[in-house]
């Protein structure tokens, strides 16, 4: 098994993998599919470098629709105009953080006719030094939009506040580069634990209009791959501790997990109280549970 996947071209082993995902007929029109990268912690090689894949995630129905190996975290730049290219995107909303605020990127989602949510930071210098000046200052020319949502639980109170606006054209102006750019947002987000409060302020550039809920249930659900995408897989199938790390078996077995996962979402709908963890241990206990999950459909 071992020397198999190693020879295993995780190319055409994706090729397949996409496929079947096309085969759900997901419609994903105004939707969010946040694309994000995770390394595998233990699968340094002789090179002394990690195991590390960029996954497009569809967020309101949890399923993965499909990755690509990176060769270390910087290239996720140049892999993610290929990954793009893979994937059937249009109508989505492409949200990515600041690595991937690159103006080929945006080039490429918009020419899949797709729209983008685009975190910003330091890498874009004068563009983000502008963003933030004009959420400081908020000139009384410019119209702003706002929505404010508050989460409580496990002895903290979150509060997230989004501020957008579409008044833009001088800074289409000043950054002429940026494909399909028609607002600029803001997300405070304010967190008191125990009486500590801290606040931290996050922007980003998109090509919707000046909907406050909708840019911040978009930035949310970009939030949300960690924990339904990456914690999922350290938590029920150890990725972290995966030694795998020769040939082309780590990026095969990625493949393999993601799967798994998106099959045993589908079962979720039939039994919503039994944890991923519980379904997959299940289907190694229970041939007739197994048959089911390799059985499930969209």
């Amino acid at each position: 098994m071992r020397r198999f996947f190693r020879v295993l071209d995780p190319a055409s082993f994706e090729t397949h993998f996409q496929q079947w995902v096309q085969s759900f007929q997901l419609d994903l029109t105004d939707k969010v599919v946040a694309i994000d990268g995770k390394s595998s912690r233990r699968s340094t090689g002789a090179a002394g470098e990690m195991f590390h894949m960029i996954s497009a995630f569809a967020s309101e129905a949890g399923l993965v629709l499909g990755q690509l190996k990176v060769d270390g975290k910087s290239n996720e730049i140049t892999a993610i105009p290929q990954l793009l290219d893979m994937l059937d995107i249009m109508g989505a909303t492409i949200t990515l953080d600041a690595m991937g605020c690159q103006t080929k990127v945006v080039e490429k989602i918009i020419g899949r006719k797709a729209n983008y949510l685009i975190g910003l930071k330091g890498n874009q210098g004068t563009l983000d030094e502008d963003v933030r000046l004009l959420f400081e200052e908020k000139p009384d020319t410019v119209r702003f939009a706002m929505s404010e949502e508050i989460d409580k639980g496990h002895g903290r109170i979150e509060r997230r506040q989004c501020t957008i606006t579409e008044d833009i054209q001088w800074l289409k102006e000043r950054h002429p580069h940026w494909e399909g750019l028609r607002s600029v947002i803001e997300i405070k987000g304010t967190r008191e634990i125990k009486g500590a409060v801290t606040v931290e302020r996050r922007y980003y550039i998109s090509s919707l209009g000046a909907d406050s809920a909708a840019a911040l249930s978009a930035v949310r659900q970009h939030w949300g791959i960690e924990n339904k995408l990456h914690w999922v897989l350290d938590v029920c199938f150890g990725d972290d501790q995966s030694r795998i790390r020769k040939g082309n078996a780590p990026a095969n077995m990625a493949i393999i997990k993601k799967a798994v996962l998106n099959l045993l979402r589908l079962m979720k709908k039939e039994h919503p109280r039994i944890s991923l963890k519980r379904m997959r241990k299940l289907a190694g206990w229970d041939g007739a549970f197994m048959d089911a999950v390799l059985r499930a459909k969209f």
